[in-house]
Order: structure tokens, then C-alpha cells, then sequence
């Protein structure tokens, strides 16, 4: 991905410009995978993009850890908005401010501007949050992602199972 001035989680959001003439699926670096990952990529694959939702009951919006993307009908053209040098703000193409508070947020509204994305998500057993697993596996998960803190590495007396999958 091209460095254009975007810092921090901002970056994800040029998945979005990238055509790789096929679907594909975007995983976090902060996760650990443990299981095949193939059903993310036949489930619902008449969707131009399917994610998971947000871990916190309060955010409901789409978490952006695992996405499956269609880049040959989906563009999210991030060359239409504008940053402000501390990335807080957002404008879109037509000079509308917006105050995101981050990326989850902007693909959330750009992509489900109603907030109707419950069709677009993954089954949610399919990717586990670290911190709401009670830091305990869960086989029922494909991946586990380490959302915040800690990350994978930070976990106090790294777990085997994390050892084991997450290289």
C-alpha cells in the first residue's frame, strides 16, 4: 500500500483502492489464526464485502480486523477525502466535515450509511475477541483477534495455544 499521508489505523483504509481483480480477504497483523481460513471466502460470495462486527456491545459497527473485499464492484476511492494533518478529522470529496473517530467508523457509515450491515457478517463464532474470550481459547473461533491491548505478543506469560499459532 502507498504511503499517502495517511498515519496510524487511518492506512487500512487504502485496502479499499487496491484491485487485486479477485476478491480477497484482509486479516489484522494482530490476530492468530486458528483454523482454515477458506469458509471466509464462500460464505455469502455474492457480497461485494463482508466483515464482523464490532466486539463492543456499544460500537455497533463493523469491526475491520477480518474483511472480505470484491474489489471489481466495491471502490471506496480514498483519494476523495481529505486529512487533517492530526487525521482526526475527515472531509469528504464535497467539502462535508466528519468526525470520525476512526477507521471502523468511516467504512462503517461509507460503506452502511442506514447502519444495516447485519447481512454483511461473518457467523460471529468465526472470529473471537482475546479480551471478551476471557483470554481463554475458544475452538469454536477461525481467528482470535487482540483488539486494544494486549496484543499478542503482551499477553503476561504468552498462553501455549498463542505460542503455538501465532509465529
Amino acid at each position: 500500500l502507498k504511503d499517502e499521508g495517511l498515519k496510524g489505523w487511518w492506512n487500512k483504509l487504502k485496502v479499499f483502492d487496491i484491485d487485486l481483480g479477485e476478491p480477497f480477504l484482509y486479516i489484522d497483523l494482530d490476530v492468530v489464526i486458528q483454523q482454515d481460513l477458506t469458509p471466509f471466502m464462500e460464505y455469502k460470495p455474492e457480497l461485494d464485502f463482508c466483515g464482523i462486527e464490532n466486539f463492543s456491545p456499544r460500537a455497533k459497527q463493523i469491526n475491520s480486523s477480518v474483511m472480505r473485499i470484491n474489489p471489481n464492484t466495491l471502490h471506496f476511492d480514498t483519494k476523495e477525502l481529505r486529512f487533517e494533518p492530526a487525521g482526526t478529522e475527515v472531509w469528504n470529496r464535497w467539502g462535508q466535515t466528519k468526525g470520525f473517530i476512526g477507521d471502523q467508523e468511516l467504512i462503517s457509515h461509507t460503506l452502511f450509511p442506514n447502519g444495516e450491515y447485519h447481512d454483511s457478517i461473518f457467523p460471529k463464532e468465526w472470529v473471537g475477541s482475546y479480551k471478551y474470550n476471557a483470554k481463554k481459547k475458544n475452538e469454536k473461533n477461525k481467528i482470535v483477534a487482540f483488539h486494544g491491548k494486549p496484543k499478542p505478543h503482551e499477553t503476561n506469560k504468552v498462553k501455549e495455544w498463542i505460542r503455538e499459532l501465532w509465529q
